[in-house]
């Protein structure tokens, strides 16, 4: 089991962030992965399900929240963003995409839009 709270304010927002994830039946480990991030202009959430058949997809999954991470909090907005996501994750592996496997979803919020989107099936 994964959890992860956190609580802070944004411009006239308060907000709470909980994450929470439970190892699949059968699993030697939890391969989900979530990440958070706030500053004065947005706020972003990014949630990885890796894919227990992949050997690597703990790994996979927290680079990719990573990598969701950095490339949301810039303030330009690039064409596709899924895709310029899975081409950094792909360039910030350890080892082979297949064997690290994940989905994501992510989510930024910012006093203009709200922006949400994902890579693979785990909608």
């Amino acid at each position: 089991m994964v959890k992860m709270v956190e609580q802070f304010s944004s411009g006239h927002f308060n907000y709470s962030w909980f994450g929470y994830s439970i190892k699949g039946s059968g699993k030697e480990e939890n391969q989900d992965n979530f990440k958070f991030f706030h500053d004065d202009s947005c706020v972003i959430a990014v949630v990885a399900d890796g894919l227990g058949s992949a050997i690597y997809s703990s790994h996979g999954s927290k680079i990719l929240c990573a990598t969701a991470i950095d490339i949301l909090k810039k303030p330009e907005s690039l064409p596709d963003l899924a895709i310029a996501i899975r081409n950094q994750w792909i360039d910030n592996l350890q080892h082979k995409p297949a064997a690290c496997d994940t989905t994501l979803k992510f989510v930024k919020i910012t006093n203009e839009k709200t922006i949400m989107g994902g890579i693979g099936d785990g909608w």
